[in-house]
């Protein structure tokens, strides 16, 4: 029976043994290379890349695990499971922290969704504190056209952060156009020596001409604000028509809707209406349920001013329990996500405890020890001087000893010659 155990753990280390030399890492880079060029279908490719992700956690190839990583965030990015990025960032959080630089980028990259995520819950602390570990990582980056392409991003998602801060204040409103203008800049920095950023550069760019667009439009009523909102938002409309371009439609979305927007505040209600139909229409393509409630609102407004007041109520309908849907999602996401937050912060704190109670523990245990050994020299010394005492003792009392026989010997002779001397009295009396 032990032979077969024996012949069966052999069998199972074999396969085993093959099967990891199935996996290596030019055919992990090989497939993720390809779910990479499947574009914005990558929000289907969840189970190819936790596949991915594992295996590369199987052979130690950390790159390909936090590829893997990024993927499957900017999947669940354009789906909004902000509550699932959160998630895998929080299990991978460990492995992160180990790293001092970010050369290949991808550190930084998952920290920016992270933070992403973060602050559509509203976790705005949580959010900002990721967002600065974004930029400490992309700061290390060797390569300037993948560091400025980074930076790009970051710099444009701190803005979402000053954006979710209560009234808005001026000083919140410089941080967020000084961002907006750093993320443009550091985008423009991109040379593209390679090519690689052939739609990455132009990309950004026209997105920040969207945020910025946006910025200007939260202050429709101050002068010279819709002509800048105008400006910035027609230059974003041509980067994301332009043929040579293949740009993220879940962007363009966005770029639809602000349109709309526009032609709103410019009393262009048909335009306005127009724009949040192309954006719909685009919406069915590449479901985002918090784009397709800005349409909504938008239409429910232009049908109302139009005076067409069974559309406008039709819209506003949908638009009212998409929104109450989208909110009651992020606030069990955020609930959810908070609850980990709190929980990870408990753990931390109670290790820190075991670990000063295993500290005092061990400091306790080296006194104790200390004090043990001390005590044993310290004994050993007393024995010795107590076994030195009684050599001497014994030495001192066969002195006596040998004393006192040398006495008792005087005594007998001096009794033997009373004796002899009595005798011979005696004798003499006779006589």
């Amino acid at each position: 029976m032990r032979k077969y155990f024996y012949l069966f753990l052999v069998l199972f280390s074999s396969v085993n043994v093959w099967s990891q030399s199935k996996i290596s890492k030019d055919l992990i880079d090989r497939k993720l290379e390809e779910i990479a060029n499947t574009g914005f279908k990558i929000s289907t490719k969840e189970k190819e890349l936790l596949k991915l992700k594992a295996e590369s956690e199987q052979i130690g190839y950390d790159e390909g695990f936090f590829r893997s990583v990024s993927f499957l965030m900017t999947g669940y990015e354009n789906q909004n499971k902000n509550k699932e990025i959160i998630e895998l960032r929080n299990k991978i959080k460990r492995k992160l922290d180990k790293y001092k630089e970010d050369q290949e980028g991808l550190i930084s990259s998952i920290y920016r969704r992270s933070s992403v995520a973060f602050g559509y819950l509203g976790l705005d602390d949580a959010a900002r504190k990721d967002l600065r570990l974004a930029l400490k990582y992309a700061n290390t980056i060797h390569d300037e056209d993948k560091k400025n392409y980074r930076k790009g991003l970051i710099y444009e998602n701190f803005t979402q952060y000053f954006s979710n801060q209560p009234d808005n204040k001026k000083n919140e409103r410089d941080s967020i156009l000084y961002y907006l203008k750093q993320s443009l800049q550091a985008s423009q920095n991109i040379k593209n020596k390679d090519g690689f950023y052939n739609n990455l550069k132009p990309d950004n760019i026209a997105f920040n001409n969207v945020k910025l667009g946006i910025f200007y439009l939260e202050q429709a009523t101050v002068k010279g604000s819709l002509e800048k909102a105008e400006k910035y938002l027609l230059e974003s409309y041509e980067i994301y028509n332009n043929k040579k371009y293949s740009l993220s439609p879940y962007d363009k979305n966005v770029m639809l809707n602000q349109m709309s927007w526009l032609y709103m505040e410019k009393k262009d209600y048909k335009k306005s209406i127009d724009f949040a139909n192309q954006a719909l229409l685009m919406e069915e393509q590449y479901r985002n349920p918090s784009n397709r409630m800005e349409s909504y609102e938008f239409l429910a407004t232009g049908y109302m001013e139009l005076g067409q007041k069974e559309k406008a109520k039709l819209y506003m309908s949908k638009y009212t329990y998409l929104k109450d849907s989208i909110n009651m999602s992020l606030r069990n996401d955020a609930d959810a996500s908070m609850k980990k937050i709190i929980e990870e912060a408990d753990t931390e704190y109670k290790q820190s405890s075991k670990k000063e109670w295993m500290i005092t523990g061990i400091l306790a245990l080296i006194a104790e020890l200390i004090t043990a050994i001390l005590w044993r020299k310290k004994n050993k010394a007393l024995r010795k001087k107590y076994e030195q005492m009684m050599v001497n003792l014994k030495s001192e009392k066969k002195d006596q000893v040998e004393e006192t026989n040398e006495e008792t010997d005087l005594d007998n002779t001096g009794e033997e010659s009373n004796d002899d001397l009595q005798a011979i009295t005696n004798k003499n009396t006779i006589s």
